[in-house]
């Protein structure tokens, strides 16, 4: 039995075309996380957030040092001069996403400011990302706008949905 008893396109708010899915119900409750997935418009009718699953997120992490609640970035230098010039050439090369999170005003984080980068495959994403003189330009510019050594980790999104 398919999990997905029926596909079709449905006219939805707006007069926009929706996808919307009928799920049968018992195909849900071996998935319990699924039903938060989708919006509920009928009995058994249920159209899907936007979900992506599966992407590769770099994530670049300022690390608030312990001893200094108010650590020196400036935010605007960081994301006008030192991330939008990468981005413009990062989306061009197949980035999907980026996002910068400050943390700056929260003395209870040990984190002061994140940056998630997301890419359909890590090996586009190692490549670009790698890129010489791309990192080479970024390094040098990090004393421009912080004192804090940026942390890069890996990893790959399990569910990402937004409403």
């Amino acid at each position: 039995m398919s999990f997905f008893s029926r596909l079709w396109f449905a006219t939805g708010l707006h007069h926009s075309p929706r996808l919307v899915f009928e799920i049968r119900r018992q195909s849900l409750s071996h998935f319990k996380s699924l039903p938060s997935l989708f919006n509920q418009v009928s009995n058994n009718v249920f159209i899907p957030l936007n979900l992506t699953l599966g992407m590769f997120v770099a994530t670049v992490l300022y690390h608030r040092p312990a001893n200094d609640p108010n650590p020196r970035f400036d935010l605007d230098y960081y994301t006008e001069e030192h991330i939008q010039p990468a981005v413009d050439i990062w989306k061009i090369k197949g980035s999907q996403s980026y996002r910068v999170v400050s943390y700056l005003n929260d003395p209870r984080s040990s984190i002061a400011v994140l940056l998630m980068m997301e890419w359909p495959d890590e090996e586009i994403a190692l490549r670009e990302m790698g890129d010489p003189e791309l990192r080479n330009a970024a390094e040098a510019d990090v004393i421009n706008y912080t004192d804090l050594s940026p942390v890069i980790v890996k990893g790959r999104s399990v569910v990402n949905v937004r409403f």
